[in-house]
């Protein structure tokens, strides 16, 4: 256990209104900079990043880390059922040593009001 490593912090950006031309959903996080015996962890070791939603086992997302990416992903419109959602974030090492989950994040899907009907009177 004391090669575990600390939990990352996810943080989710953007309102979850589905429609047209609705922003993305953006999750972004911090990635672990140490184990939890407090030793060092380099972003050298950090193999990759997973985001799990609704209790399932399977992330719906995985990237690896490579040198220069960006700590956040871009959820495209229908990746999440109209309805409440929770999800969280781990850090995997080159160990293969899978991190705590990270903060939850609850969020809701609604649909967006449909447009005016067009009436043209003839």
């Amino acid at each position: 256990m004391k090669y575990l490593l600390r939990a990352v912090a996810l943080v989710l950006l953007s309102s979850l209104v589905f429609a047209q031309n609705v922003p993305q959903k953006t999750f972004t996080w911090t990635a672990p900079t140490e184990r939890i015996d407090n030793t060092p962890l380099p972003d050298s070791q950090l193999a990759e990043f997973r985001i799990y939603c609704d209790g399932d086992s399977n992330p719906i997302w995985t990237q690896t880390n490579e040198p220069n990416d960006a700590d956040e992903w871009q959820a495209p419109d229908g990746t999440f059922a109209v309805g409440n959602h929770s999800c969280h974030a781990t850090a995997v090492d080159t160990g293969g040593r899978e991190s705590e989950p990270s903060n939850s994040v609850p969020f809701s899907v609604t649909l967006a009001n449909p447009k005016a009907p067009v009436f043209v009177l003839q």
